[in-house]
Formats: C-alpha cells, sequence, structure tokens
C-alpha cells in the first residue's frame, strides 16, 4: 500500500504542477480556511478513536465540533442543522484525519432506497438539514476500502467520502482522498459485456423530490477516486464548485471504469476555476476514441443539468476527455483544456454555447459535437472565439459526428431512433451532419467505428492557423 501510494502522490504531483503553469493565467486562490475560535465539543484521536475497530459519531445538536490532530478510527452521521465539523483551534488543516478501517450504511439513497456507505454523512433521506460546514478535515477511505472483500456488498449501493443527503451547507478546505476499492474487488464488479459503474465517490451533494439543497464546494482536494470526485446529483441541488484540485491517477483503476472528476447530474451548477486531471479509462472495447459508441473518462460533465449551469475558468489536464455536456445547454467558456487524448470539449444532444477557450497539448479531437439518434433533441453548437492554434489533433480541430439507428437506441436506450442532425456554427461557418447506421451494438459495447457514422471533421475554418 506505501509503494502504491507513494507511485500515486508522484503522478499526482506531476498533474499539479502542470495545472499550476496553467492556471497562471487563471488567478486560481486558494484561501486558508481559519479554523474554530470556538468549540462546543471536542474530540481527541486518544483514547477512544485511535483504536483498531470504528468508533461511530452521530451528531444530532447544531454547534461547532473540533478535532484535535490525531487520525480518528470513525464514521460520523451528522443529523442536526447548524452543525460545524473542523479543526481545534492551533490545529493546522489536514492535521484531524478521519480514516475508518469499516465503514457501515448510515443511509439509504434517494429515490432509489438502496443503501450508502459514506464516512461522513450529512442528512437523511427523510428530512432536510440545513447550515452543515465541514472544514479543514482529511477524509481518507484507504482503511475502509481494504475492509471490503466482495463486490456484493454494493450490488447497487454507494461508497462515499462525503455525503450531504438533503442538505444544504459548505464543504471547504478539506482533503478527500482514497475512495476506492480493493483492485481485485474492482475488477470483480466487472459484469461480462458490460462496462459497470462502481462505487467510490469523494464528495456527493442528494436531494430527493421535495426537498432542496445548496451547497458551496471549495478550495478541497481531491484525489483517487474509484468513480466520481465531485457529484451533484438531481433536481432540487444546487452547488457552486470553486476553486478544487481534482484528480485521478488513471491506475489501476483504469482498467475497470470511466471515472469523472466533476459531474453535475440533474442539478444546478456553478464550475469555477477547478483543475481536473487524470481521468482515464483503459476498459478493452468499451473505452476509446469514439465519442459516440465509446466511453471516456472525462473532467467534467454535466447530464440534463438545470438552466443557467455554467462551466467558465477550469483546467482540464491529462483526461480522455476535459468537458462533456450531455443533454442541457451548459455553457462552457474560458477554460483551459490541454493534452486530453480523446477530445478536449464535446456537446452531446444539447443546445450550447463553448466559448474563449484554449486548447492545446496533444488531442484526438479539439470540439466534438454530436448527435446519438435516440432522443428526440438536436445537437447545436455554438463555438466561438476558441483557440485551436496551441494543440495538435489526430482527428481534427472540430468533428461533427451522428448516428440515427433504431437497433443502436433499442440496445442502449431501450427507446425508437431520430432523424436528428447535429449543427455546429464556427465562428460564423455552419455545418449540419444527418443520419450514420451502426447495426446491433451491446448496451456500453464497441461498435464498428468510424465508416457507418456520418461524420464530418472540420480541418480549415475562421480563427484556425493554417498547418505548416
Amino acid at each position: 500500500m506505501t509503494e502504491r501510494r507513494s507511485s500515486l502522490t508522484a503522478k499526482a504531483g506531476v498533474l499539479t504542477i502542470s495545472a499550476i503553469l496553467l492556471l497562471s493565467s487563471l488567478v486560481l486562490f486558494q484561501p486558508s480556511i481559519a479554523a474554530a475560535s470556538t468549540c462546543s465539543t471536542t474530540y481527541s484521536a486518544s483514547p477512544t478513536y485511535d483504536t483498531a475497530t470504528t468508533v461511530p459519531i452521530t451528531i444530532t445538536s447544531p454547534g461547532t465540533y473540533c478535532f484535535g490532530a490525531g487520525t480518528y478510527n470513525t464514521q460520523i452521521t451528522i443529523t442536526a442543522s447548524g452543525v460545524t465539523l473542523t479543526t481545534a483551534p492551533g490545529v493546522w488543516p489536514g492535521r484531524a484525519i478521519i480514516e475508518p478501517t469499516t465503514v457501515a450504511s448510515n443511509s439509504n439513497n434517494v429515490p432509489s432506497g438502496t443503501p450508502g456507505y459514506s464516512i461522513i454523512l450529512a442528512g437523511s433521506d427523510s428530512a432536510s438539514t440545513t447550515g452543515v460546514t465541514i472544514s479543514n478535515l482529511v477524509v481518507d477511505g484507504s482503511k475502509a476500502s481494504s475492509s471490503i472483500t466482495s463486490c456484493q456488498s454494493f450490488p447497487t449501493g454507494d461508497y462515499n467520502g462525503i455525503l450531504f443527503l438533503n442538505a444544504g451547507g459548505t464543504i471547504t478546505g478539506d482533503a478527500v482522498q482514497n475512495v476506492y476499492l480493493p483492485t481485485t474487488v474492482a475488477a470483480s464488479c466487472q459484469s461480462p459485456g458490460t462496462l459497470r459503474l462502481q462505487p467510490g465517490d469523494a464528495i456527493v451533494v442528494m436531494t430527493g423530490s421535495g426537498f432542496s439543497s445548496s451547497v458551496a464546494i471549495s478550495s478541497n482536494q481531491v484525489l483517487n477516486y474509484e468513480n466520481i470526485g465531485v457529484l451533484c446529483i438531481y433536481a432540487g441541488t444546487t452547488c457552486s464548485i470553486t476553486n478544487n484540485a481534482v484528480s485521478d491517477t488513471g491506475t489501476p483503476y483504469s482498467a475497470f471504469n470511466a471515472p469523472t472528476g466533476i459531474f453535475i447530474n440533474g442539478a444546478l451548477g456553478t464550475v469555477s476555476r477547478n483543475i481536473a486531471s487524470g481521468n482515464e479509462c483503459n476498459v478493452a472495447g468499451f473505452c476509446g476514441v469514439n465519442v459516440l459508441t465509446q466511453v471516456q473518462a472525462t473532467g467534467i460533465i454535466t447530464v440534463s443539468s438545470g438552466a443557467g449551469t455554467t462551466i467558465e475558468h477550469n483546467a482540464l489536464i491529462g483526461n480522455d476527455a476535459g468537458i462533456a455536456t450531455f443533454y442541457d445547454t451548459t455553457a462552457s467558456s474560458s477554460n483551459q483544456l490541454q493534452g486530453n487524448r480523446v477530445f478536449g470539449i464535446d456537446v452531446y444532444d444539447g443546445a450550447s454555447t463553448v466559448s474563449n477557450n484554449q486548447i492545446s497539448g496533444s488531442n484526438g479531437i479539439g470540439i466534438a459535437v454530436n448527435s446519438d439518434g435516440c432522443f428526440d433533441s438536436p445537437a447545436t453548437a455554438n463555438l466561438m472565439g476558441n483557440n485551436f492554434n496551441q494543440g495538435t489533433y489526430s482527428i481534427a480541430p472540430v468533428q461533427v459526428a451522428t448516428i440515427s439507428d433504431p437497433l443502436y437506441c433499442s440496445a442502449n436506450y431501450g427507446g425508437p431512433s431520430y432523424q436528428e442532425p447535429a449543427t455546429v456554427n464556427l465562428n460564423n461557418l455552419v455545418e449540419t451532419v444527418s443520419g450514420g447506421t451502426l447495426g446491433q451494438c451491446p448496451p456500453l459495447g464497441p461498435c464498428p467505428y468510424p465508416s457507418s457514422l456520418s461524420v464530418v471533421n472540420l480541418n480549415d475554418f475562421p480563427g484556425l492557423r493554417p498547418s505548416p
């Protein structure tokens, strides 16, 4: 484990140095988060919480709960509003470590009711909780992960570092890391013939029907997650995600899963001034360069996000894909995208504006615009003022691609296909593509590429520097 942590730290360090250099123009600001001046309750690691057995903490009253320096073998559940978890006065951020050796189910996910296993849980599935702050702590899942011996522990459940469930508040100045399954268990989670998303999310905000949650997630370091670094999910959830460093090493979990740095799924999100790096997928056959029929690990994703969701002034470095927006109107602007091996930005079955982004390094595609024909939602993208001239592209600076195939749609989405086009307005050059057939494709499985897609690669357009 020590050897593996060293290699992870080394790779994360390289990515962080690249990010710092790239972000000099973004003026990324990582404030120092002040510790509590007064505490309602102060915990000490010894003798209660530095034992071999996990000792849970349940907080049912408002107040400021402080942790002295040390490592706490505990799992924390917060059911009251007005609760702050932080370091004790005089304790530097990062010196209080919440690191359980085991995790028990302490919530029911919404709306499925499946079990959730969270190192720190704020809220519940049946009541609203507000004013919760978690700051300056390290939340580490590595020891709890090692106690998981079977994928059957999580047939449909989730394993989280921090979960806000129908809860609002602030997550700031924390380090949330190593939320993963053992590699042998992760390998056993793969179902033959499918790519199965696996448990292991670092920070999650989840809101059920009839509730609302607003959470500010800022200045955190999120490292080494199996599935998602920061997830805000379902209508009723509003997240402001700023100044975070979210990095997945891509090894060894890239062989089992397609991780995502920041994911806005059905929620409303403002995603700005974050670094998302190192998200890669190497599952043979399922992950690859085909944007329409294969899977990519991605720095930032939105899916059916709330109107007004924005992705601005972020750095996306060394992922399969930098930014992907699905079925929504998310605006992506002024981001820096460097060396994302499949594409920089993808607009997929949505109507989005992509403007003033800079794409550099080695990429497959700079910006992709796609329609798979399985939703009655033609893709339209206004691409204005983006700088492609610092990058190289093995496929094209811009690609527009479509499918319209009932066999593909029924296999993957259980529905019909539509003759929906994909249209791009590229610095006032308009290109529309439609059609394409694939034949039968297994769900999330490999399909023929590229002869049966309708594809237009744009290599010459206003604003693109001519090739030497």
